[in-house]
C-alpha cells in the first residue's frame, strides 16, 4: 500500500503519541502501586540493581557475583512481587510495559517489515480521507432496511417485485463478502436514482475495511478527474491516488454515467478495469443508467468485459428520499 510522506508522517505521530499515552498510563499505575504497597518500590530497586549486575558481570567474565545468583535473586525478587501484586487484588502484568500491539510493541514495524497494526491505520487513514468513516457510520447493514422495497412493485422486464430483487441483491452482496478472501468476484448495480445503490455499496464497503482490506471510492466525476489529472498534467497527488486505487482490494465506482466520457476517458476506464481483472482485484460499479443506455455510453468493449465479470444486481422501485421525506419516522 503506497502512502504519502505527509500520510507517512500522520501515521507515524500517531504511534508515537500512542507511545506517549501508554508511558504515562505505566507511570500512574506505578504511582498508584507504590503509595499503596510501598515495600514494591524497594523490591523493582532491587531487581533493577540485580539486572545491572547481572549485565556487567556478563561483561567482565563473571566478576563479582556470579550470572547465576543473580539470575536467582532477580527471580526471588519477581515472584515475591507478583506475590504482593496479587494480595491487593493486581493482575501479575499490572506494572509491565503497556503496548497497544504487543505484535510490534508499538513501533509500526516487526523485523523491518509493517506490522498488520500498521497496514489498518494505513486503511483507516486512507477511509477518513475518502469521506468514508463518517459514512460508514451510518450507511452499513445494521441501518439497512428492506421497508424501503416493495412487494407489489414489479419490474416490467422480470415481472419480480422489487422487494425480491432487493433480497435476491444482498444475497449477493453478502456472498461478495463472505468469499471474498477466497474468490475473485465483482459487483455491477444498476437502476434508477434513489434506490439504495450507493448505500449498499458502503454496506459492503464497511465489511470489507473490517477485514483489513484496503478499500477505495470514487465517483464517477473524481475517477475521471483522477484519469485526466495524471494524464494531461502529469499531477504526482493523482498519480499515487490511481496507483493506490489500481493495486488496492476493492474499488467503488459509484454513479458511473453522471459524465458523458470522451474517447480516451473511456478508454483509460477500460483500461483501469482490465488492469483490475488481470489482477483479480474486486470492483463495484454502479449506475443510473438502464443497460442498453450504459452500453451505448462506454461503448460495446467495456459492457462486455463488465457482462464477462460482474455480478449483476438489478434496482427497482420508488425512490427511497422520496419516501423518507412523506414519511419521516
Amino acid at each position: 500500500m503506497s502512502l504519502t510522506n505527509s500520510q507517512f508522517d500522520a501515521i507515524s505521530f500517531i504511534y508515537s503519541e500512542r507511545r506517549l499515552a501508554n508511558a504515562r498510563e505505566q507511570e500512574a499505575r506505578r504511582d498508584e502501586v507504590y503509595r499503596r504497597i510501598p515495600e514494591l518500590d524497594a523490591i523493582d530497586s532491587e531487581i533493577s540493581s540485580a539486572s545491572v549486575s547481572a549485565a556487567v558481570s556478563r561483561l567482565t567474565g563473571g566478576e563479582g557475583s556470579s550470572p547465576e545468583s543473580l539470575h536467582a535473586l532477580i527471580q526471588e525478587k519477581k515472584a515475591r512481587r507478583a506475590e504482593l501484586l496479587s494480595e491487593y487484588g493486581y493482575p501479575a502484568d499490572y506494572l509491565d510495559p503497556i503496548y497497544t500491539c504487543p505484535i510490534c510493541r508499538d513501533t509500526g514495524f516487526v523485523n523491518g517489515e509493517r506490522c498488520v497494526c500498521f497496514e489498518q491505520e494505513s486503511i483507516r487513514l486512507l477511509s477518513r480521507e475518502s469521506n468514508l468513516e463518517e459514512i460508514l457510520k451510518t450507511e452499513n447493514f445494521d441501518h439497512f432496511s428492506m421497508s424501503y422495497y416493495s412487494r407489489d412493485f414489479r419490474d416490467p422486464l422480470t415481472g419480480q417485485s422489487s422487494y425480491d430483487l432487493m433480497a435476491d441483491g444482498l444475497g449477493k452482496a453478502r456472498k461478495f463478502i463472505d468469499t471474498f478472501d477466497s474468490d475473485f468476484s465483482n459487483l455491477f448495480m444498476y437502476g434508477a436514482t434513489g434506490l439504495g445503490k450507493t448505500f449498499l455499496s458502503h454496506c459492503i464497503a464497511k465489511e470489507i475495511l473490517e477485514k483489513n482490506k484496503l478499500v477505495v471510492y470514487f465517483s464517477a466525476t473524481d475517477f475521471f478527474e483522477t484519469v485526466s489529472l495524471r494524464h494531461f498534467d502529469r499531477d504526482p497527488d493523482a498519480d499515487i491516488l490511481y496507483r493506490r486505487a489500481l493495486s488496492s482490494d476493492l474499488v467503488i465506482l459509484d454513479d458511473l454515467g453522471t459524465e458523458v466520457p470522451n474517447s480516451f476517458l473511456a478508454s483509460a476506464l477500460f483500461t483501469f478495469l482490465n488492469s483490475r481483472i488481470a489482477g483479480r482485484r474486486s470492483c463495484i460499479i454502479s449506475t443510473n443508467l438502464p443497460l442498453e443506455r450504459f452500453r451505448e455510453i462506454y461503448g460495446e468493449r467495456i459492457f462486455s468485459r463488465i457482462m464477462s465479470c460482474y455480478v449483476f444486481l438489478s434496482f427497482v422501485g420508488e425512490d427511497i428520499r422520496r419516501q423518507k421525506r412523506l414519511d419521516p419516522s
